[in-house]
């Protein structure tokens, strides 16, 4: 019988996780090198989400939350990176990594980002809707 593991890296054979998205836009798109393996540097574009929020990585902190949401969106630019911790099994790591939009017409903050399914980046799937101000699972482990 094959782990559970195995049975959720099957489910996730040819798809575009939160990480693997950010990279295309930002280092195919935006010039960035991809980092190789889980090397960091301040030039290249790391793998992992929690390896994009490192000081290490490129970029600036705008917003750090810490183990708790954020309290303001002042600081929020198109284009920024958004980081969650979405996964209670994991501890406190940042696990998700999304792309800040600004805000939609409904006056709420949007994002986009993929999960980890066929589906690709999304604005809103079984974890509610993409918004940073919603009340969902997306708006409760914003970091």
């Amino acid at each position: 019988m094959p782990s559970q593991a195995c049975a959720s890296e099957a489910r996730q054979k040819e798809s575009l996780d939160c990480s693997g998205f950010v990279r295309m836009v930002l280092g195919y798109r935006g010039g960035y090198s991809l980092g190789i393996g889980d090397t960091l540097s301040k030039s290249a574009l790391p793998r992992r989400a929690v390896q994009m929020a490192d000081e290490n990585a490129p970029g600036i902190t705008v917003i750090d939350g810490g183990t708790a949401k954020p309290t303001s969106y002042a600081d929020l630019r198109t284009g920024d990176l958004l980081f969650w911790d979405a996964s209670t099994d994991d501890g406190t790591a940042l696990d998700h990594v999304g792309i800040y939009l600004g805000i939609d017409s409904t006056g709420k903050h949007r994002f986009i980002s993929s999960r980890k399914t066929v589906d690709g980046p999304t604005l809103g799937d079984e974890g509610g809707p993409s918004t940073l101000d919603s009340a969902t699972l997306y708006d409760r482990s914003w970091r």
